[in-house]
């Protein structure tokens, strides 16, 4: 959603700015850093899959082990960024459920030059850089992606939400008349008949609820993946007390997924770095100082906890709604009874007819001030009020 940037520049804490990030171009960037530099080593296709803590007297040191059990080493510190599918999370967070299926499907879409193969939808984007449909039972997001000026990519998303979507993935493959993938890579449809009958489908599922224009863009896809959505529990909480020197960063200790998670991760990853290069967080032996790396995990855990608490109240608000009245297109009845897509709605206290006059308003409103915002030349953003921009300003200037 548009945030003025006068609100990004004074309330950082709520509006601040949500760049978009290239995950490939900073992974590339990690190995290439890393490739200068004789003291490390990259394993690939050997994942960590347990660790045990080895030592102790304030020496403990963490041994990683891979799936067949063979040692991958000691260490001082491990640091574990392995997201939603973390192995070693349990070591750090107690989770009674654990990752689970969270009753919904995200259908992702890709098109590789969106004014080529689109351009009806294009003009959508404007300077945009995601535009997005809400209704109930349905949930569509476009969004480009590369950064770079010439990238015209475009993903879209187009999730069936509100109620318990069949089994899974498997279900709704099933419906598609797809049989379901055996690896990550077959996943992706891209051979035209499994991807014409996926768009049929979505199409289909739409049931002319939405916009001619994004029926143009499912029209447009070139390659689609059907995925179930994943989460981790509801009442994880942190280990307290604990010796093993393991730091769970990003999705690891709790997963926030699309919408966030990206700019939460790389948050953490800042301020773990920033701990890393202090004088004090190694002694003399080389073992890890834990306590200001358990205070700094707590930290992050808590913006987590604060994350998922708001996305999954929008869930069950919209759930709560479709469950009640059915899908389709949002009415101005349903925001009579209280029910917001953001997860809050109005007091009941409020006449309708002032909730109506407002949300007109405030629609106007936030068009105008867009259009400002642009016309001074930054369609929405203000370098400075994301925590990222600390860091990359940084960086930049050691460049130079």
């Amino acid at each position: 959603l548009f945030t003025p940037r006068l609100l990004m520049r004074y309330f950082p804490d709520k509006c601040g700015s949500q760049p978009e990030t290239n995950r490939g171009a900073l992974r590339d960037a990690l190995l290439e850093a890393l490739a200068t530099r004789g003291n490390c080593e990259v394993n690939y296709e050997r994942g960590a899959f347990d660790v045990k803590e080895v030592g102790g007297d304030g020496a403990s040191r963490a041994e990683l082990f891979d799936r067949d059990g063979a040692s991958l080493g000691t260490y001082d510190l491990v640091i574990d960024a392995m997201g939603l599918h973390s192995t070693l999370r349990q070591y750090r967070v107690h989770d009674p459920i654990g990752k689970h299926y969270a009753n919904e499907v995200m259908i992702h879409g890709v098109i590789t030059d969106v004014e080529k193969s689109c351009p009806s939808f294009a003009k959508r984007f404007d300077r945009f850089g995601t535009v997005c449909a809400l209704g109930r039972g349905y949930q569509v997001v476009a969004q480009r992606f590369g950064g770079g000026t010439g990238d015209k990519r475009a993903v879209v998303f187009y999730a069936p939400v509100g109620f318990d979507v069949l089994d899974g993935e498997a279900g709704v493959l099933e419906q598609m008349g797809i049989e379901r993938p055996t690896s990550r890579s077959s996943g992706i449809m891209d051979d035209e008949e499994r991807l014409d009958k996926a768009k049929a489908w979505i199409l289909s599922d739409m049931g002319g609820h939405l916009d001619e224009v994004w029926q143009d863009a499912v029209r447009a896809l070139e390659r689609v993946t059907v995925r179930g959505n994943y989460m981790h529990g509801d009442d994880t909480t942190l280990r307290d007390g604990l010796t093993l020197p393991l730091v769970c960063i990003g999705d690891a200790p709790r997963n926030c997924g699309l919408g966030g998670g990206g700019n939460l991760a790389l948050q953490d990853a800042n301020e773990l770095a920033t701990l890393l290069e202090a004088d004090d967080a190694f002694d003399e032996t080389g073992a890890a100082n834990l306590e200001p790396l358990r205070a700094a995990e707590a930290v992050m855990f808590e913006r987590k906890s604060a994350f998922h608490e708001e996305r999954t109240a929008r869930m069950a608000a919209t759930t709560h709604l479709v469950t009640n009245v059915g899908r389709g297109p949002y009415e101005w009845n349903d925001v009579r009874d209280g029910y917001s897509p953001f997860g809050k709605g109005f007091p009941a206290w409020v006449p309708f007819p002032l909730v109506k006059f407002a949300l007109a308003r405030l629609g106007a409103l936030s068009k105008a001030w867009y259009a400002w915002d642009r016309k001074r030349g930054g369609g929405g953003t203000a370098p400075g009020s994301a925590p990222l921009y600390a860091n990359v300003t940084k960086l930049l200037a050691a460049k130079k």
